[in-house]
């Protein structure tokens, strides 16, 4: 049942991920209040288990984690001049709380994958002469498809 329990977050994620990266990918926005019930739902879930499991060290860490993917995607935003959405920054908490709480030792991978996958999509549609290395890329869908495969694969 702990088990089945500890999954509980990356279920959460996934029920928000999915409606978010499509609307990211129709109309290039995460929409704040999504991301904040994602956020809060994991939260309470993440929390709620280490209460029941009498131990916060995994929710400590997951919170930190958290903090950390928002304070590289904040560096980032800022780094890239807005070619990195806020939607996405405030996104980057909800993921970095996911993975800190089911493959905390992925979290810089979740990071870098998330930039590869888009850098595959990307370069498969200039290849195919789709678009140019100058294209708007909605990067919701590949941060969490960076999740899903930490989580999976961790």
């Amino acid at each position: 049942m702990s088990d089945l329990l500890h999954l509980l977050p990356i279920g959460i994620f996934i029920a928000f991920a999915i409606p978010l990266s499509v609307i990211d990918a129709r109309h290039h926005i995460l929409p704040n209040r999504l991301v904040l019930v994602s956020l809060l739902c994991t939260l309470a879930a993440e929390g709620l288990i280490s209460l029941h499991a009498n131990s916060c060290a995994v929710f400590t860490q997951s919170c930190i984690i958290g903090l950390k993917t928002l304070c590289v995607f904040t560096i980032l935003a800022i780094a890239s001049r807005g070619q990195l959405g806020m939607g996405d920054v405030k996104y980057s908490a909800v993921t970095g709380l996911t993975v800190g709480w089911c493959s905390p030792h992925l979290w810089l991978t979740s990071i870098w994958l998330s930039f590869c996958l888009a850098s595959l999509w990307l370069a498969c549609f200039i290849l195919q002469g789709a678009r140019d290395r100058k294209s708007v890329v909605a990067f919701g869908p590949f941060m969490s498809a960076s999740v899903i495969l930490c989580a999976v694969f961790g």
